[in-house]
């Protein structure tokens, strides 16, 4: 089942491993900054098909259904993130269980 996403609220992004590799380069995008945690406000549901590479800062595209477009809190950074990745802060309200 996949998890509701709720807008404005923050989240632990848990970067891992996924089903996504650079074209170009074959990084993985889901590991890309290798195993680390930030906290992060989701802004909105993903709406492009592009995609870009954090290592070899190349674009194309590709389907993003279910990523989201989130804000770094420590530093304001944006980023985009598949929901998978994405987890409830203990403490933080959410509207759905």
């Amino acid at each position: 089942m996949v998890p509701v996403i709720e807008i404005g609220k923050r989240y632990l992004w848990k970067s891992c491993p996924i089903e996504l590799l650079c074209e170009y380069c074959g990084v993985n995008l889901g590991n890309s900054f290798g195993d680390s945690t930030i906290e992060v406000i989701v802004l909105k549901p993903t709406s492009d098909n592009s995609a870009h590479c954090t290592k070899c800062h190349n674009d194309w595209n590709g389907s993003r259904e279910g990523w989201f477009t989130v804000m770094a809190i420590e530093n304001g950074e944006f980023g985009s993130v598949p929901y998978t990745q994405l987890h409830r802060i203990e403490g933080e309200v959410y509207d759905t269980a």
